[in-house]
């Protein structure tokens, strides 16, 4: 059995004992005023400690997971329903619908913290109107609810200690003021999240599905114990070098054997015309006679 549970049960059982409270607050106290607000305040007391936690336990807690979970159905329908036209799409819009209601459904008690997937301005606009009514009937009219209970029991308690009718009114009305803030907050935040969303849907209607996209990586390639091509401009040209240069030395070596070629037939000549010159002269000498010789040798 839950506390709430427990602090009902204290109505009716307080509601019955009404006559026997009043009674003994009149002898006690002699004011029939006094008496009568204890009476009162004797069953408003335990219905405003049941009721005001089961209240704001539902509307701060229930009402926005369940309706929250709601808004999401709410978008996912639109988006299987604009899949169907592609059926290509469809088993996947199936698929990740289911999946973002379980997850709004398990989400813990309390304002939501994922959002609705909302967006564009036909899906805006039925979310939008879900919230401001559910603030609007289910928080803002359970507040009321509760207030009403603490209206009474502010008014009774007044009574029971003042015996002032004047006083007991002011109290109520002090606390229905305090309710009335407190019922319309959640109606007021609602408008002006409906206000806002809408005014930035109205910018992108129907804004294009978002693509999703991996992030570009650059791969590094290592290769490892693989020969170097040689590079054939570098090979070619060593090689058009080497063979120039062979090409130069080779003119090089041959240009003075071309020389000492060119010359030797006239070195040939005139050595054999030298040595004819000297066998003729050998000759002659061998026929003359030996004065002939001394004359020739004294004319030299």
């Amino acid at each position: 059995m839950t506390r709430g549970s427990s602090r009902a049960i204290t109505v009716p059982i307080a509601a019955t004992q009404v006559p026997a409270t009043f009674v003994g607050s009149l002898g006690s106290t002699g004011s029939p005023l006094k008496a009568i607000g204890a009476a009162a305040a004797s069953v408003t007391g335990p219905a405003n400690a049941a009721v005001t936690p089961l209240i704001n336990n539902d509307v701060f807690l229930v009402v926005p997971k369940a309706f929250h979970a709601l808004d999401v159905a709410i978008v996912e329908a639109f988006n299987v329903g604009a899949a169907v036209l592609t059926p290509g799409e469809f088993v996947q819009a199936v698929q990740n619908g289911r999946t973002n209601i379980l997850d709004a459904l398990n989400q813990p008690v309390g304002p939501p913290t994922t959002p609705t997937g909302a967006r564009t301005i036909v899906q805006v606009l039925a979310v939008e109107a879900v919230n401001v009514t559910t603030a609007v009937a289910f928080q803002a009219g359970e507040l009321l609810l509760a207030g009403g209970v603490q209206v009474a029991d502010a008014a009774a308690q007044e009574l029971a200690q003042s015996g002032d009718p004047a006083a007991a009114l002011a109290a109520g009305a002090t606390r229905a003021g305090q309710v009335i803030s407190t019922a319309s907050a959640p109606v007021v935040s609602a408008v002006n999240t409906a206000v806002t969303n809408i005014r930035n849907s109205l910018a992108d209607p129907f804004p294009s599905a978002v693509k999703t996209t991996a992030p570009s990586v650059q791969t590094l390639t290592v290769k490892t114990d693989e020969p170097k091509k040689p590079d054939t401009r570098t090979t070619k040209k060593s090689s058009e070098s080497s063979s120039e240069t062979k090409d130069t030395d080779a003119s090089s070596s041959e240009k003075p054997s071309q020389k000492v070629n060119a010359e030797s037939p006239k070195n040939a000549k005139r050595t054999a015309h030298d040595h004819s010159v000297i066998r003729t002269n050998t000759a002659a000498r061998r026929l003359m006679p030996a004065s002939d010789i001394r004359c020739d040798i004294s004319l030299r």
